[in-house]
């Protein structure tokens, strides 16, 4: 095992440990619910304290309805969110999520829910970040022509404990968000068709504050933060010490010759540059099965 240091740390620089973030809060900027579900994951890792951002419009980098695109990937509408956060607050540390759906990426008949949160530290430059890939998803949007369409395809995506949008297919307004009584429902759908007899478009509501099951994907990415948060660098406390860039040559388990399986992982610090090669897994050999030369 191999073990690296590029550049001495600035000691001086470092907070106590295990209170990296004590110094300020951390603004969490959103509109739809997701305070008490992100802050209870990560409140008191190296003494961060989430705080709830007063509202900024984040629509205006795009909603998951359709009115107005998402121009960049997830990543990038995340960190933008935070950065918004933290030049109308004037704030160090600030946290942001960003929600896509689509088809799995292994699983492309499957939807699934994709959760990134990210947290920034504008005055160290520095960022963390985490995402969950999820099929614990309604996601989902139809046109239906008929009450029994409609209410079948609410039945299927757990209306009414998740929200409905309903809009008249045409693209030019009409949309009524955030439904979740079957009579309003019912009331949208037979305005929508009278205004537009070509069908009625039913969607699933994604905002989070209206769909438990993209909440609970949310809770996950939070989970997921904290533990990568919780993982320190042995030479200067900085939070979020972890993987990466993995090498193969785990070496068979008859031959010796190394394979293609991942053998080890470069862990490295993002403040003082500190890197070091660990085990990439438990396992020491590989399955004769995975070896280019006992299975050419």
């Amino acid at each position: 095992m191999q073990i690296y240091i590029l550049k001495p740390p600035n000691f001086g620089a470092m907070e106590e440990k295990s209170r990296f973030f004590s110094q300020t809060p951390a603004w969490l900027v959103t509109k739809h619910g997701k305070y008490e579900t992100i802050a209870s994951a990560l409140n008191g890792v190296h003494g961060l304290e989430i705080k709830l951002a007063p509202e900024i419009d984040t629509d205006v980098l795009g909603t998951f309805s359709g009115e107005i695109e998402r121009l960049d990937s997830p990543l990038e509408t995340a960190r933008k969110k935070a950065l918004l956060a933290a030049q109308r607050l004037d704030a160090q540390l600030v946290l942001a999520s960003e929600g896509s759906f689509g088809p799995h990426p292994s699983a492309f008949f499957l939807p699934a829910d994709m959760e990134l949160l990210i947290l920034v530290d504008v005055k160290r430059q520095l960022e963390w970040t985490a995402e969950v890939v999820s099929t614990k998803t309604n996601f989902d949007r139809v046109r239906v022509r008929t009450v029994r369409e409609l209410l079948d395809f609410a039945r299927r995506v757990m209306f009414p404990s998740h929200a409905l949008i309903v809009h008249n297919g045409d693209g030019q307004g009409g949309i009524v968000k955030g439904i979740t009584e079957e009579s309003k429902l019912l009331d949208c759908f037979r305005l929508a068709a009278a205004a537009n007899g070509n069908g009625v478009d039913v969607e699933t509501d994604m905002r989070a504050h209206f769909n438990p099951s993209r909440m609970s994907v949310i809770s996950e990415a939070a989970h997921k933060l904290a533990q990568k948060l919780s993982i320190s660098c042995s030479v200067c406390e900085c939070p979020g010490f972890a993987p990466v860039k993995h090498h193969s040559g785990l070496p068979c388990s008859w031959c010796g010759t190394p394979t293609r399986l991942p053998f080890l992982s470069t862990w490295a610090c993002q403040l003082c540059s500190y890197h070091e090669d660990r085990p990439f897994g438990e396992t020491e050999k590989a399955d004769p099965g995975q070896c280019d030369v006992c299975n050419p």
